[in-house]
């Protein structure tokens, strides 16, 4: 399977990229950057130095949205986003771009790789959607002849993570999910009902500081994450895979179990809070969106861990 990652690379952004490159299903074909865990030229640079630092810079980074649809400013990083990937968006660990960063824009990248691949593409989001949206926006045929998107975000049953509604990526732009849940394109909604399962630990980890340089690398990354989720979570013991289990499934979609619902995403006091859409229910409009629900948490632990030390 052909894959665009379209993320806004921080922490668990940079475990899914070496996630997907371990997978031996996926094809990676580019990353295209949107603004959210950092400002998106920081997300640009950090796509493009896990790649260096994996040796994987034949495949290209695109520079995507830098601000929510309707915005007049650029996104600057909020305070919960450095907590929990540092102020660089990789814990503060610095490491060099490649060359591989493009000069073409991500949305026209997107919308050429649809043309070019069709069904044999997916979009996975673990950012704001505002790239996804763009790109809908701007030639819907096009983008309605790829297999999906699936988007890690939202957060349908459980409590949010920027809220008591919302999680942080669909918090970060509430018309873009709006725009793609109204596309028609087939949408599977990868979000904290199911991602805060997935935990690994720092012993789960410890291994890969025998390995490779790369490796080391990544767990100096991966400790720093830890750290936050121990001083921001009583009850949690690790940190979640929320960016790695959306790659995984748009691979294989049975780690997760769900349903199709109609559902929109709401603005102003509860923005990014993902509801039924009781008047397109009542117009008897079919379900847009796949939500998961549950989750093989055991059985997608060791399978991230069993993988993505083959990109190492």
């Amino acid at each position: 399977m052909k894959l665009i990652l379209d993320f806004d690379t921080g922490i668990d952004d940079a475990m899914a990229i070496a996630l997907a490159l371990g997978e031996e299903d996926a094809e990676v074909i580019g990353i295209t950057s949107v603004f959210g865990n950092a400002e998106v030229e920081k997300c640009v640079h950090n796509a493009s130095a896990v790649l260096k630092l994996l040796d994987r810079e034949d495949i290209p980074v695109f520079r995507g949205a830098s601000h929510k649809i309707g915005a007049n400013e650029d996104y600057i990083q909020e305070k919960a986003s450095g907590i929990f990937h540092g102020l660089n968006g990789l814990g503060n660990v610095e490491l060099p771009a490649g060359n591989n960063i493009s000069d073409q824009d991500a949305i026209d990248f997107i919308i050429e790789s649809a043309n070019k691949y069709g069904e044999e593409l997916v979009l996975v989001t673990t950012g704001p959607l505002t790239n996804a949206a763009l790109a809908i926006q701007k030639d819907l045929p096009a983008m309605q002849k790829i297999k999906g998107i699936v988007s890690m975000g939202g957060a349908l049953t459980v409590p949010g993570n920027v809220s008591p509604f919302a999680e942080a990526n669909f918090w970060k732009d509430s018309e873009a999910n709006n725009i793609v849940f109204d596309s028609g394109l087939p949408i599977k909604v990868i979000g904290l009902d199911v991602t805060l399962r997935t935990l690994i630990t720092d012993t789960d980890i410890a291994p890969w500081l025998e390995m490779s340089e790369a490796a080391k690398v990544f767990h100096e990354i991966v400790t720093y994450y830890f750290k936050a989720y121990a001083n921001s979570y009583e009850d949690l013991t690790g940190c979640a895979l929320h960016d790695p289990l959306a790659v995984s499934v748009a691979l294989k979609s049975d780690w997760v179990t769900g349903e199709t619902f109609r559902i929109k995403s709401l603005y102003g006091e509860q923005e990014g809070r993902l509801v039924q859409d009781q008047v397109a229910l009542n117009r008897k409009e079919e379900p847009n969106v796949f939500v998961a629900l549950g989750v093989d948490a055991e059985g997608y632990n060791k399978h991230f861990l069993d993988t993505i030390v083959k990109a190492f």
